[in-house]
């Protein structure tokens, strides 16, 4: 057909945008529902099912080289990677098998855009955090003739669920099958990324929950063509926030732009770069080397963001009553909590650095705008003040505790010495009523004839000759 004639020509407007959506681990249920975005965010303690979550997760994915490109980002390279045996990544990628995603029918978007993302969609664990994230990073390429102006009226990048595309469908791709001459897009043809989840990564949708019904962008042009630079800011701004009806100039302060040429705009739905030094690649359809440049500084700085709103989410849940009961599962469950902010600071590095200055500037404004520098501070210092709040007030009770003790260990041992005295009375009183008898005993004298007298002296100190005695051993070990 001529329209995938269009699509198919060299100079037609291209352009990447990756689509981030990030999920939760859980325990599958038999009613779970992976799109029920009104679910409790928690950090499970049981974790038996995870060794099946990598077996369906294998199923669906295969072997990859390692996306994180080491021109750009040899100082962080460790943190992701496709090695499943590195323990030190605290991200891992695993590479969607495109076999999964080949629709076998061109992918419309707008009847305007034709959408490819079979070679580039990832899945990015962070196993420690308990975190993922479905990474479809879209090849856009358009008919002939559309423009920027266009691309900032499309609606698709705004939602992925079914419940959002259940009329218009103005969120959903159009599968079109290349010998039909079908435009309208309706039930029976549309494609969302909830379907792809659900139906081609399903597998793993029993161990996952997607945290958010929009998605998170990364828009990638290698080229703006001859637009003015006003349109360019809005170009950059724009496709990744609706067009308000009067543009305001205030947007320009959302642009960046390098001494090497990049321009960019950060925001807290994502970000969008030009970077004219890929513009040859864009016309040979290779995509990865633009991708592997900016796509790993974005996942680091993603994935802080929301690992800090779990730490946030997790320590909301305590209750104020539970804070001042001040028992010992608290100051546990706290210092736990600390201990893995502690971990990602380490493991994240919240303040990476760059030799290039795109990236530098890239990374600073991406912590910046997503407030990652305030989420680590409030989130360490809160934790820090009620812990130590705790503490001191758990060595308070025990205080307490410990000297309540000693005010009944005291009783105690008045009782039991009372009791040792009374004791002991009787048998002086035993011992001197028998001592006049036994010095009198006539049958001792007639067995030890004088030595009767030293031995009966003898038997009648002896007793006091061994009090003494213990008395001042039990003094020099209490003195120690």
């Amino acid at each position: 057909m001529q329209e995938t004639q269009q699509l198919n020509q060299s100079d037609a407007f291209k352009y990447m945008s990756v689509m981030v959506l990030p999920f939760d681990f859980q325990a599958p249920s038999e009613q779970h529902n992976p799109f029920d975005f009104n679910f409790e965010k928690k950090l499970n303690s049981d974790q038996t099912y995870k060794q099946d979550f990598y077996t369906n997760l294998a199923k669906i994915t295969v072997n990859s080289k390692n996306i994180v490109d080491d021109k750009y980002h040899w100082h962080v390279k460790e943190l992701m990677s496709t090695n499943n045996v590195n323990d030190s990544a605290i991200l891992r990628v695993f590479k969607i098998n495109p076999g999964l995603l080949d629709q076998d029918c061109d992918l419309l978007i707008n009847n305007k855009w034709l959408a490819d993302f079979k070679d580039s969609s990832y899945i990015v664990i962070n196993d420690y955090a308990q975190i993922g994230y479905f990474v479809f990073a879209i090849k856009m390429k358009a008919e002939i003739g559309v423009t920027f102006n266009e691309l900032l009226q499309t609606d698709f990048f705004r939602f992925y669920t079914n419940d959002k595309n259940s009329g218009a469908f103005k969120y959903a791709m159009m599968k079109s099958d290349k010998a039909s001459g079908q435009q309208v897009i309706d039930k029976s043809n549309k494609l969302t990324f909830e379907d792809i989840i659900s139906l081609e990564l399903a597998p793993i949708c029993p161990y996952i929950q997607l945290r958010y019904q929009k998605p998170l962008l990364l828009n990638l042009f290698a080229s703006t063509g001859v637009n003015p630079s006003n349109d360019v800011n809005a170009i950059l701004y724009y496709s990744l926030r609706n067009q308000s009806v009067v543009q305001d100039s205030s947007l320009n302060n959302h642009i960046v732009e390098t001494g090497s040429g990049v321009k960019m705009c950060i925001l807290n739905e994502g970000s969008a770069v030009i970077d004219k030094m890929f513009q040859n690649d864009f016309k040979s359809d290779n995509y990865s080397a633009f991708f592997n440049k900016y796509f790993p500084g974005f996942i680091y700085v993603l994935n802080q963001r929301e690992i800090m709103l779990q730490i946030n989410q997790i320590s909301s849940k305590i209750s104020v009553a539970n804070i001042l009961e001040c028992n010992n599962d608290i100051i546990l469950e706290l210092n736990q909590i600390k201990r893995r902010i502690d971990i990602y600071q380490f493991k994240q590095m919240f303040y990476s650095v760059s030799f290039y200055d795109e990236l530098a500037l890239f990374y600073s404004k991406l912590q910046s705008f997503m407030n990652i520098d305030v989420l680590l501070h409030d989130n360490k210092e809160c934790l820090n003040s009620i812990f130590i709040i705790l503490e001191e007030d758990q060595s308070s009770k025990q205080a307490l505790i410990r000297k309540e003790q000693d005010e009944k260990q005291k009783r105690r041992d008045l009782w039991i010495n009372a009791t040792l005295t009374g004791i002991g009375c009787l048998g002086l009183f035993s011992y001197f009523k028998d001592l006049i008898p036994f010095s009198l005993d006539g049958q001792i004298n007639n067995y030890l004839g004088h030595f009767s007298l030293l031995y009966k002296l003898i038997s009648a100190i002896a007793p006091f000759i061994l009090f003494i005695a213990l008395v001042r051993i039990m003094r020099k070990t209490d003195n120690r």
